[in-house]
């Protein structure tokens, strides 16, 4: 990829050069630039390529492989910790049938915890330590790839291999790992620059310390033993960190309504987090900038967790936008700034959802494998137009609503393990979300939707000999939200009033369930 890039750049830029003969010679070659936030006018090029470009982190393979081998040590110990857990998915297969047959290569049937978000975490972890050694996208996705197939046909010689971890593992852990990456990079980008008395003193201080010494301890701890050498001067942003990155975090608190199909209503308390991160020097900045990027520029997570007396409602988003191409063309007046930005894209992504809203359970998680998503900023003087769109090939775990009727009258005999332990099946598909944000100096107005169509993927579950029925499993998921914040300049105050539909259909043969969930909730918490 990165070579096809390379190519693309040198023929825009023999065009560029071409065209540029034919004028005058006293014309001044174009230079990139943005205006920092001191007002400085930058050039953008060396910039970049300080912050962010390849040579910022010099690749140590030798180190990589040594610790994703200890990592993968590590995953050994948890796995026969207590080996008791996990002999019931045992089934001894012949260590060469796993090389040479696929007849043991098949679905688990585990728990959606445990396949859609601790594998996750693992492939993040493989991914991530892969980063952290300088290694580019690719490697680091091919890393976290091997590691999940070293882990399935070797170290877990007891069981068959699990289609769900050979996918999920690789690309869900790039999505996470990128982020945990990028935001480690970001707690760990402090000036180095001489502080009074005042700037080492105080919360602000103290944030930076710890957070340096959590999310940012596996950046922290390799700076320490490899020394990069230090990126170009930057101003500080409002978190007192490096304003080549720009970043928006969100964290409240509040209460929701949830309503649902039946017609039943149910208070519940809930915690949200929303992050992004742009590793981009002069972002929605006054500029003139345009620039392929392929270390994972652009990544935001996003989190609910709604309860009452108990856990009601689980909803995760890691998203990771790890190459494409960025433009943007920005002037600024007395009416603040004005003109275009826009990205464009491949991006991989985990979506999440677990519910026990109005006691009936609904599970689903989605990764988007690879696919092609675009952003457009429009700034028009003290207000912002931004559209999404994307469109992935998905992989998935559904919990089926039909299943609920095919068992009331057929019972569960013969069919697939993991619809008769945990209610879910895996799935193809495809999804296209688009969304829309408004947003002034204090109030935004946003509007979201995603549409995703599911089929089951038959015939290779973990005990496919005792399958003797299995029909065709149809999931269509529908989900809208629409919301209005108040979040004034210059402030943290963020205050949110969120409405969302969750339409589901569910097919298995000749039974179908359609059900919907809503819910409106009021957040007030801090933007940062």
């Amino acid at each position: 990829m990165r070579r096809v890039l390379a190519l693309a750049v040198s023929i825009v830029v023999t065009c560029s050069s071409t065209l540029a003969s034919a004028e005058p010679s006293t014309a001044e070659p174009h230079v990139d630039y943005f205006v920092d936030t001191s007002g400085r006018r930058v050039e953008f090029r060396p910039m970049y390529e300080g912050w962010f470009g390849d040579g910022r982190y010099p690749p140590n393979y030798g180190r990589a492989v040594g610790e994703n081998a200890a990592m993968l040590v590590f995953e050994l110990f948890l796995y026969w910790y207590d080996p008791n857990q996990n002999s019931v998915d045992w089934q001894y297969p012949n260590l060469g049938q796993k090389f040479s047959s696929g007849e043991v290569v098949r679905f688990d049937d585990n728990m959606q915890l445990t396949n859609f978000l601790l594998h996750p975490l693992a492939g993040g972890a493989h991914y991530g330590l892969s980063r952290l050694n300088g290694l580019g996208v690719p490697a680091s996705f091919a890393t976290a790839a091997i590691s999940s197939g070293i882990y399935e046909t070797i170290l877990e010689w007891r069981e068959v291999v699990s289609i769900n971890d050979l996918i999920v593992t690789p690309f869900a852990g790039t999505a996470v790992g990128e982020m945990l990456f990028q935001l480690g990079n970001y707690l760990n980008s402090e000036s180095q620059r001489p502080k009074t008395l005042d700037e080492v003193t105080g919360g602000g201080e103290f944030g930076r310390r710890l957070a340096e010494v959590t999310v940012g301890l596996p950046r922290r701890g390799h700076d320490i033993v490899d020394l990069p050498r230090q990126p170009p001067s930057v101003p500080d942003d409002s978190l007192g960190l490096s304003s080549a990155y720009w970043h928006e975090f969100r964290l409240g608190a509040g209460v929701e309504l949830a309503t649902n199909d039946r017609g039943d209503a149910a208070q519940a308390s809930m915690i949200r987090e929303q992050t992004t991160l742009i590793a981009m020097p002069g972002f929605l900045r006054p500029s003139d900038i345009s620039t392929w990027f392929w270390n994972g520029n652009f990544t935001s997570t996003s989190t609910k967790v709604a309860f009452d007396k108990r856990l009601r409602d689980v909803d995760v988003s890691i998203d990771a936008h790890l190459f494409g191409h960025f433009e943007q063309h920005l002037d600024v007046d007395r009416g603040g700034l004005h003109g275009v930005a826009h990205e464009v894209a491949g991006h991989t992504a985990l979506h999440y959802v677990e519910r026990w809203l109005l006691d009936r359970h609904d599970f689903y998680a989605t990764l988007h494998l690879m696919g092609p998503t675009g952003t457009l900023w429009l700034p028009f003087g003290g207000a912002r137009l931004r559209l999404d769109l994307d469109v992935a090939p998905d992989f998935a775990a559904i919990r089926s609503l039909a299943y609920e009727k095919w068992v009331a009258l057929l019972g569960t005999e013969g069919t697939k393990s993991s619809l008769l332990l945990h209610g879910y099946y895996n799935a193809w598909g495809v999804s296209s979300g688009a969304s829309a944000t408004l947003g002034t100096r204090t109030v935004n107005v946003s509007l979201a939707g995603r549409l995703g169509h599911y089929e089951s993927i038959d015939g290779v579950e973990r005990f496919e000999e005792k399958v003797t029925r299995e029909p065709h499993n149809v999931d269509d998921i529908l989900e809208l939200s629409t919301g209005i914040a108040y979040e004034p300049v210059d402030s943290v105050v963020s205050a949110r009033l969120e409405a969302t539909h969750v339409g589901r259909t569910s097919r298995m043969g000749p039974f179908s369930n359609p059900r919907y969930d809503e819910t409106i909730g009021v957040t007030l918490g801090a933007r940062f």
